[in-house]
């Protein structure tokens, strides 16, 4: 009906939840790190150098944010053009007349249904082997083998049938592996540091995305 729909429902949805938030999820137990004499910059400088120097201390942090790095070098050209791939280079289905913009929201519902269906047997799989503590590790490292094979498939093929298929996976897999990437990460970060190291993680996507 409208393009512009979407885009303020979601605006509206967002405004009532954070306000259904605010109410029920009060930060109770909130401890700042940086000693209370500090002025506002002041403890921000200390609060992101003590974020450095727990990161400098442990190797499996510096080598999850230089994943994170090269994650966002290799996502951004891929959301940007994706679109554009399929209009250039393949041909989308004439059915019912749809237009462009629909058959991408029938690609999106459709991503959403299978990474719902994914990591429920993912989840599943993790419960069983939760004393595992490599689990996560060796999970990560196949879903990211899974995820390169079929974004370089996406990039490649022309043929619209295969584009989608790759297209759907590159998604799913996608999704899956940030919530389980989010877990290991916390799991190595000490809690005076954890919300300046996902800070850190989160500029460095940035940083990622900018570059690529």
């Amino acid at each position: 009906f409208s393009v512009r729909l979407p885009m303020i429902v979601s605006g509206v949805l967002f405004t009532i939840l954070s306000i259904v938030l605010a109410i029920y999820m009060p930060e109770n137990n909130f401890k700042p790190s940086a000693p209370e004499d500090l002025n506002t910059f002041k403890k921000m400088g200390y609060t992101f150098k003590s974020g450095l120097k727990f990161i400098k201390r442990k190797a499996i942090i510096m080598i999850l944010l230089s994943v994170t790095l090269f994650y966002g070098l290799s996502s951004e050209g891929y959301d940007r053009l994706s679109n554009a791939h399929f209009l250039q280079d393949t041909i989308l289905p004439k059915l019912w007349n749809l237009k462009s913009v629909t058959w991408f929201g029938i690609f999106g519902i459709l991503g959403m249904i299978l990474s719902v269906i994914v990591m429920h047997f993912i989840e599943n799989k993790l419960k069983t082997e939760e004393k595992n503590k490599n689990q996560n590790g060796k999970l990560l490292l196949y879903i990211n083998i899974v995820y390169i094979l079929f974004m370089l498939i996406f990039a490649l093929t022309r043929n619209f049938s295969l584009m989608l298929i790759a297209y759907l996976a590159t998604n799913t897999f996608r999704t899956i592996n940030e919530p389980i990437f989010s877990a290991w990460l916390n799991g190595h970060i000490d809690d005076k540091a954890r919300s300046t190291v996902l800070s850190i993680n989160g500029q460095i996507n940035s940083l990622g995305q900018i570059l690529g």
